[in-house]
């Protein structure tokens, strides 16, 4: 059982964020998991806000079923596809939680998880990031050797392009405190997969304080990654994102909703 010392008391401490597409089979799986992670809270209360993204799967059906029997389970349902970073940004935006953490349907990083970003986040750090690549991490199932190339690739140029201070760019598993999270995603503009690099970006131009923290990750089955087309228009997120940066295009970002001082 986990206690919430921080938070207990208010409306909804924490929001967990599950983007879908297509993900029927799995619905029952992860909201068991998320369901039974919100059970174990003690002294706090918690969501689970699932967003699907267009799915023509019986996705919507499944989620509004958990939804008439649990109060603490909400869908966001986008009227189409329009892509993982668009899904998790409706997702943010709609959490209620004081801490929002986003995590994959196919649960890659095991809902508990959540315990290993929640002490950062409580004790200053505004974005917790969960990553394969620091000590203590564990690959229980790596992906395939061209889809570790391509992302080692990705990477580099991602850290390299935009200056993200962090060795797992698309790890999908992190932890915002609400204020930072509405402040990074109200200004993210990657409907895609460069989602991920954009809102690190704006979180290091913004100078919010950005931890690393280990996962144990499991490369899940189905994988919605298209080769190589997807690859590309991620390349062309990137190079966007540089040039709204460079262009001011995010020069409120840290300041809208700034509690830094408060922290």
């Amino acid at each position: 059982m986990r206690l919430l010392h921080w938070a207990a008391g208010r409306r909804v401490d924490l929001s967990l964020v599950i983007p879908c597409f297509n993900e029927r089979a799995r619905v029952d799986a992860f909201l068991g998991a998320a369901t039974a992670y919100l059970d174990g809270l003690v002294g706090a209360r918690g969501e689970v806000v699932v967003v699907d993204d267009g799915s023509a799967d019986g996705t919507v059906e499944a989620v509004q079923a958990w939804a008439a029997r649990r109060t603490d389970v909400r869908l966001v349902a986008l009227p189409q596809n329009r892509g993982k970073g668009a899904a998790v940004r409706a997702g943010v935006l709609e959490a209620r939680g004081d801490v929002v953490v986003f995590l994959d349907a196919d649960l890659a990083v095991p809902v508990d998880h959540v315990d290993r970003v929640l002490p950062a986040l409580r004790n200053g750090v505004d974005v917790a990031v969960g990553c394969r690549h620091v000590a203590g991490a564990r690959v229980e199932r790596a992906q395939s050797p061209l889809r570790r190339a391509l992302g080692r690739g990705y990477l580099a140029l991602a850290r390299g392009l935009l200056g993200i201070p962090v060795a797992d760019v698309t790890c999908g598993f992190k932890g915002f405190k609400r204020r930072v999270a509405l402040d990074l995603f109200s200004a993210a503009r990657c409907r895609r997969w460069g989602f991920d690099a954009e809102v690190l970006h704006l979180a290091a131009r913004a100078g919010y304080e950005v931890r690393e923290v280990p996962v144990t990750w499991r490369d899940g089955e189905g994988s919605r990654v298209r080769l190589p087309a997807d690859v590309l228009r991620s390349l062309k997120e990137l190079l966007a994102v540089l040039w709204r940066s460079s262009r001011g295009a995010y020069g409120d970002v840290g300041r809208r909703v700034d509690d830094r001082a408060g922290r």
